[in-house]
């Protein structure tokens, strides 16, 4: 037969509802049943190790949610009972679903912080652009300025220089974002 737990008891620390009738029994139930199923393959491989050669698996488990209820995360650890010939392992778990869900929400907060110091780079990144183009823009309004109120046909050479080069490095800042949004 495929080894299964049918014997399992709640601690009373872990399980108010037990109260003072002392831990529950789940006599008749397997433990399996209740788990989701990686969890159910993981225990079955743990149970098979333990009734062939293996004296210890650590293991971590976690139930399969019924409606409207959260999953239970189970650590610890299956056993060989070194009294029976036939492989009967005794499980040593505990409740750690405040640990899992403290892990799962402090995983979420990182990701949050990544996304926030992203978009804090993104700004700032943004930020410097817009203050050379707009230095750029300056540069290109005085040379234009310039040439506007000289009189004369021929606008100054170092005017229009500043104009082309201005419009160059316009340009460049444009191919840069461009680069940065591929």
């Amino acid at each position: 037969p495929t080894p299964h737990v049918t014997r399992w008891m709640s601690s009373p620390v872990e399980d108010p509802g037990a109260g003072a009738r002392g831990p529950r029994r789940a006599e008749g139930h397997r433990l399996g049943d209740h788990l989701a199923p990686e969890s159910r393959g993981a225990l079955a491989a743990g149970l098979r190790s333990i009734a062939t050669d293996a004296e210890q698996i650590d293991l971590g488990l976690e139930s399969e949610p019924r409606s409207g209820t959260a999953s239970i995360f189970l650590e610890g650890q299956l056993v060989r009972n070194a009294r029976e010939e036939d492989g009967v392992a005794f499980g040593f778990f505990r409740n750690v679903t405040k640990e899992h869900s403290a892990a799962r929400n402090l995983e979420k907060s990182q990701e949050q912080l990544r996304e926030a110091q992203k978009m804090e780079t993104v700004g700032r990144l943004a930020g410097g652009i817009a203050h050379d183009f707009n230095n750029l823009l300056g540069v290109i309004r005085a040379a234009a300025e310039n040439i506007q109120e000289t009189k004369t046909n021929a606008p100054p050479e170092e005017d229009l220089e500043l104009v082309l080069s201005s419009c160059d490095k316009g340009a460049f800042l444009s191919r840069q974002l461009l680069q940065i949004g591929r």
